[in-house]
């Protein structure tokens, strides 16, 4: 198996799920990449969810913070710059959801942390959680990608994650709400810059590989590739696809009870 890790420098959301995309679906047989970014703030909603029964959208125009829809299930996540994104992209034969978990397991237990998974397979420390995951599968390849909490503005996410429509009929997907914990809470002395690093200890040992880290952006891109990933760039970015693909709902009416 032949294994890549990467790090975008962009703190762009909507540029990291376009090279996360653009990563996934170019991705040749036999390969295992490990995508590491940082977004600045912004929030990431699956397919399958609807905006207004997740966030408060009308709070995050004032503060311009990002809307962003990813290509995975899974429920509403806030990123800011205090949280670490992580993705495992590989073909079907070698997706692996326990041997995924289990690196970022055993970097964070390299460091010290007591961290254990829960029947959501969020991590979780101290019974809060750190880091919750979700995943795309289609015919020939795989994507495990998951968040997890370093020195996150959890003030702002409580702010943020409140949906503004409450009061709605829908088959969309809503997120499990979850009582959080920042790593920083527990170990003062950890950074975005350790985990990191132990995440690529851990991933070079589960893979007995020797891979260094590659630093990426729009400037690494062939002129071919940086075409592909500025139409990804446009469509994550689009008002179609942020809020077309809202699942159809209704409103409930006052004095009903449906």
């Amino acid at each position: 198996m032949h294994t890549r890790i990467i790090r975008s420098t962009s703190t762009d959301p909507c540029f990291n799920l376009a090279l996360e995309e653009w990563l996934f679906c170019g991705m040749p047989p036999g390969e295992c990449v490990l995508l590491l970014y940082v977004n600045r703030p912004a929030v990431v909603i699956g397919k399958n969810q609807h905006p207004w029964s997740e966030c408060d959208i009308p709070a995050m125009q004032i503060d311009e913070v990002h809307l962003c829809r990813r290509i995975s299930g899974g429920g509403a996540v806030y990123h800011d710059m205090g949280n670490l994104n992580f993705s495992f992209l590989s073909d079907r034969n070698n997706y692996d959801i326990d041997r995924q978990l289990g690196i970022v397991l055993n970097a964070l237990s390299a460091m010290g942390f007591d961290v254990t998974l829960n029947n959501r397979r969020d991590l979780t420390l101290r019974y809060r959680k750190i880091s919750g995951n979700a995943f795309c599968l289609r015919k020939d390849r795989a994507l495990h990608h998951g968040t997890l909490l370093v020195d996150s503005d959890t003030m702002a996410m409580n702010r943020y994650l409140r949906p503004v429509l409450p009061d709605i009929t829908t088959r969309s997907v809503a997120s499990n709400r979850s009582e959080v914990i920042n790593l920083v809470e527990v170990d003062p002395r950890v950074t975005l810059e350790s985990i990191i690093e132990s995440l690529c200890r851990s991933f070079n040992h589960t893979f007995r590989t020797q891979s260094v880290p590659v630093y990426f952006d729009q400037s690494a891109l062939s002129v071919e590739n940086r075409g592909a990933v500025d139409d990804l760039y446009r469509k994550n970015s689009s008002l179609e696809w942020v809020y077309g693909r809202t699942p159809q709902f209704g409103t409930v009416l006052p004095g009903t009870n449906s």
